[in-house]
């Protein structure tokens, strides 16, 4: 439980940091572009989606109650966001795609792991 914490809180930390300030947390994803405008809009919902996964998953678990539905929402937002920059290729600086690729394919990794050692709820 407590690498689920773990997960869980890095989550609400970045997530809350997009919603935050999407021009410091998305530039360096994504590139300057997205500092500000319409594309500021897609990071800040980004942001709020993890945010929103991570405080679920933390409050699911101090209720005592199966984690399971978001570890597996959190598993999902981290397998389309590992692909989609992935397929981004060269559109994202290469230190930010590897970055983003290795941090959300970790974090999909350890979300599986997590998943499958819970028991199934009934």
């Amino acid at each position: 439980m407590i690498i689920a914490m773990v997960l869980a809180a890095g989550r609400l930390v970045i997530g809350l940091a997009l919603l935050a300030s999407p021009a410091l947390a998305g530039t360096r994803w994504l590139g300057p572009e997205v500092g500000s405008g319409g594309p500021a809009v897609g990071i800040r919902a980004l942001g709020i989606r993890d945010a929103a996964i991570g405080a679920g998953l933390i409050a699911t678990a101090l209720l005592d109650q199966s984690i399971l539905i978001w570890l597996l929402a959190g598993l999902a937002s981290d397998l389309v966001d590992m692909v989609a920059t992935g397929l981004a290729g060269d559109a994202i600086a290469r230190p930010a795609r590897l970055g983003t690729v290795a941090l959300a394919g970790g974090s999909s990794i350890a979300g599986l792991v997590l998943a499958l050692s819970l028991p199934m709820p009934v």
